[in-house]
């Protein structure tokens, strides 16, 4: 088996933990390519909420530092509840 070293995490890894690319191997594994992606849409959430709702939840005024809260306290905007 063929082996190569991630530039993210800086571990050895077997190729299949690489996406192959044009016939290439990534030069960062699919761990790191996940948990990048993760960091990158939380940051567009955030930078979204600061930019176009002046920081805040136009619904109830919570601080954009409770994101993950926002994720599911407003399904139905008619229904709001404290209890996270």
């Amino acid at each position: 088996m063929n082996y190569k070293k991630c530039n993210n995490c800086m571990q050895i890894k077997n190729n299949i933990d690489f996406r192959v690319t044009k016939g290439y191997l990534s030069n960062i594994c699919k761990k790191c390519e996940i948990d990048q992606a993760i960091i990158r849409n939380f940051k567009i959430k955030l930078a979204i909420i600061n930019n176009h709702y002046n920081g805040h939840c136009l619904c109830c005024k919570k601080s954009s530092k409770y994101l993950p809260i926002m994720e599911f306290h407003h399904l139905n905007p008619k229904i709001k509840s404290n209890a996270w």
